[in-house]
């Protein structure tokens, strides 16, 4: 029992990995032999062995409470003897379950022998009794195990497993006392006294524990908003700002959005739901493995019927039904869904049912009940459930794996899909897609929009553009890494031993993007791709060095200038933007992008009346005229005359180079507006805007809008990102231009109520808005404010 109960608890901080099960394996059984060796040198006559074995049994319940109680100083210890899940900490980590396992394990190892003693009044009682020892001994060894895991921790916690357990060694303790009657008196007082004190002081919940990590042993902040202990884990759903974290054994699993929070920032997860059905339009049957904390779920499009979820730990269901009502979107409500509680490969042996596509979002890689879904066999039964053109989506971060298991990965995907393919929708994770069919996922992009539009967009995704920029490796790329690696197995499991020991040398971000330079999927130039719009996706996703790469690469010499003048833009250098809009106008007067571009470049003057401008302005389609209107009416803040434009501009299409313009405007005019149910309207286009290409401006207007339509928790949340994204943006080391949206950050943060729950992080945020614009150097001339004054 104790065994059991601090590897769950020391699973918070050196996680689940061989290596930690090892550490306090060994570490355990190190103090069971040393105990019992001491033991028997103690228990030379029964009544001697009689007085040991009452002293080890209260030895074992005070040392067990005393490492209990000092439990949350484990966080701190390991952070400052660098314990954690890294196997390069492995000394480390030897330490800590040292200090937390190895005084009572002395204790436990010693009762053998002195059992044993107790039993055999003579040579020739050895034997049986310590065969009668050993035979309980094991009796105990599977009970206390199995009722451990299964049934005491999960209804006790561990603060009640300990008193239990401690409290058994006090009773047998008292039993032994009353079996040698002589000298009992004063061990009866003290085992009675360590009983009262276990009722009086019972031992509290270690939280600083429980709120560690193995990747960051400092305990997470925020309000626990549940807490329960599984069979296999312990989940805490911790509320941090306007939105959830949900951990299990203290590793990060998933972050749930509150009701008005924004869709789909945390993209990977998103797009888990998404992706096989743009493999597979026609798609009417789903399993999911795992359901963490349901965000895949929230984006499965409407086409397809019905979604099976696997999911191991009842305390992550039971977690996610206790934010229910508050959460953005509820995935266990859907009607199509249906849940079954059970170990993955497991259910997929039991059930006949085949799948047109099968999710597989495990947790991190090198934890128990995890590492043995990235294997060849697990493959074989997804293989095995799916339909004749099924497809199958496998999440992995690239924080776990290197060069070396990501291609050992690729090798178990070919192993047994012919097909594989490899989508980057966040820069630190990947999503594999493989099957039986090639699968141009691209092609069939405006298929699901057909069906399933707004769906899409809840993610994003518009065109074929949208989903090609999140394409990392296609088949050649896949196979090229793929030859000669070595596929996971059960037998030979690479990524359970290997994982662990690479986490602070993983491939990342980074490392994923250098793979990309020599094998780009995207540098040929397919046909069938607007090159513009696919640039202007990459840029808004971040990658900019691709994004480059892909402009350099494109054939066409008006699509080739305009994307090379995104790029332009995106670096920051307008007047080289410019030069390039004007030779892509120069080669193709038709370019709708450059010359939009080039209008909004040239915005100021157009609308002081600039003839040269107007020229340029007149070149457009009627969606840019009805944005360039816009532009006037929102300039003279006539609300009311935007109003009424909105239906021309909620007519400008998605891939339109003013579409962002007519969302930001359809917004503001709203935000404009004293009409409660417009700031929601406002919410949801700037979403849209966000998704598509937001700044910290647009972001700040989110802020407003959040706080206008009741969700003074998400305001706070959309302002504490612009703070940090101001703040990383900020020159280091001398004064930089500060941007508007600090300005206006300021301002809605006024707006915002500021009650005692939030009052402190709203003085945080203003402090920092404040510490952003003191850097803002002055104009020449200008006179200096006085510090008193507010900005």
């Amino acid at each position: 029992t104790y065994e059991v109960l601090w590897t769950r608890l020391l699973g918070h901080i050196l996680g689940g990995s061989v290596y930690a099960f090892s550490t306090m394996l060994a570490t355990f059984l190190v103090g069971i032999a040393v105990g019992s060796a001491v033991g028997s040198r103690l228990a030379t006559n029964r009544s001697r062995a009689a007085g040991f074995f009452v002293v080890m049994q209260i030895g074992a319940a005070l040392l067990s409470y005393g490492a209990f109680s000092l439990v949350d100083t484990l966080p701190q210890l390991a952070q400052w003897i660098g314990a954690g899940a890294a196997a390069s900490t492995q000394w480390a980590n030897v330490l800590l379950s040292g200090a937390a396992l190895l005084p009572a394990a002395l204790c436990i190892g010693a009762t053998f022998p002195l059992a044993v003693r107790i039993l055999a009044a003579d040579e020739a009682e050895a034997g049986p009794a310590s065969a009668r020892v050993f035979a309980w001994n094991t009796l105990g060894a599977i009970v206390g195990s199995v009722g451990s895991g299964f049934w005491w921790i999960p209804a006790l916690g561990y603060a009640g497993t300990l008193a239990a357990a401690a409290g058994l060694n006090l009773l047998l303790a008292a039993a032994t006392c009353f079996l040698f009657p002589r000298k009992r008196l004063g061990p009866l007082l003290v085992v009675g006294g360590m009983l009262a004190g276990l009722v009086l002081i019972p031992p509290s919940q270690p939280w600083h524990l429980l709120r560690a990590s193995p990747l960051a042993v400092v305990p997470a902040a925020g309000e626990v908003s549940y807490f329960g202990v599984g069979r296999t884990a312990t989940v805490l759903l911790l509320e941090v700002g306007g939105r959830w974290q949900l951990r299990a054994n203290g590793l990060p699993e998933a972050v749930i959005q509150r009701r008005g929070g924004r869709p789909a920032p945390h993209r990977a997860a998103a797009w888990l739901g998404v992706l096989p059905a743009l493999a597979r339009p026609d798609a009417k049957s789903m399993l999911v493995v795992g359901l963490g904390g349901g965000v895949a779920l929230e984006n499965v499009p409407t086409t397809v019927e019905r979604i099976d979820v696997v999911e191991l730990e009842p305390e992550i269901v039971v977690a996610n039904r206790v934010i229910a009502d508050e959460r953005r979107s509820d995935p266990l409500s859907d009607p199509r869904l249906h849940l079954t509680l059970n170990d993955a490969r497991s259910a997929l042996r039991l059930t006949e049912r085949r799948y047109d596509a099968i999710i597989s979002q495990p947790s991190h890689p090198w934890t128990a009940g995890s590492a043995q879904l990235y294997t060849v066999e697990f493959l074989e039964l997804v293989h095995q459930r799916l339909t004749a053109e099924g497809v199958f989506v496998q999440w992995m971060g690239l924080s776990f794996v290197d060069g070396e298991l990501f291609e050992t990965i690729l090798a178990t995907l070919r192993s047994v899909f012919p097909y594989v393919r490899v989508y980057r929708p966040l820069p630190s994770e990947v999503l594999f897609l493989a099957s039986d069919q090639p699968v141009d996922v691209e092609a069939r992009v405006p298929d699901l929009l057909q069906r399933a539009a707004s769906d899409l967009a809840a993610v994003g995704i518009y065109g074929p553009e949208d989903v090609a920029a999140t394409l990392f490796l296609d088949q050649a790329g896949v196979d090229a890494l793929a030859e000669g690696a070595h596929p996971n197995t059960d037998d030979d499991n690479r990524l359970a031993m290997r994982s662990p020991r690479i986490l602070g040398a993983a491939l990342g971000g980074e490392g994923a993007g250098q793979m990309l330079v020599s094998r780009d999927p995207l540098l040929e130039d397919r046909g069938d791709l607007d090159r513009v719009a696919l640039v202007r996706r990459l840029i808004a996703g971040g990658e900019v060095e691709r994004a480059k790469r892909i402009a350099e690469a494109t054939r066409e010499s008006a699509e080739r200038d305009t994307a090379l003048g995104q790029v332009a833009l995106a670096r920051g250098a307008p007047r080289r933007a410019a030069v390039a809009f004007s030779r892509a106008l120069a080669s193709d007067p038709s370019a709708l992008w450059a010359r939009g571009e080039l209008v909004r470049l040239r915005r100021r003057a157009l609308l002081a009346g600039n003839p040269a401008a107007l020229r340029l302005a007149a070149g457009l389609d009627a969606d840019g005229l009805s944005v360039i209107e816009g532009w006037s009416r929102r300039r003279d803040g006539d609300w009311a005359e935007l109003r009424a434009l909105d239906d021309r501009l909620a007519a400008v299409p998605p891939g339109h180079p003013f579409r962002a313009d007519a969302l930001r405007m359809r917004a503001a005019w709203r935000l404009g507006s004293d009409e409660s149910e417009q700031a929601l309207a406002a919410l949801e286009l700037l979403d849209a805007l966000i998704l598509l290409e937001g700044g910290a401006e647009d972001l700040v207007s989110r802020a407003r809008a959040a706080s206008r339509a009741g969700y003074p928790r998400i305001a706070l949340l959309d302002l504490s990102e612009v703070v940090g994204t101001l703040e990383q943006s900020r020159p280091q080391g001398r004064k930089g231009p500060i941007s508007r949206a600090a300005r206006s950050a300021l301002r809605v943060l006024a707006e915002v109520p500021a009650d005692p729950p939030r009052s402190a992080e709203h003085e945080t945020l203003r402090r920092r808005l404040r510490a952003i614009l003191a850097t803002e150097p002055q104009r020449p001339g200008s006179r200096q404010r006085p510090r008193s004054a507010k900005p």
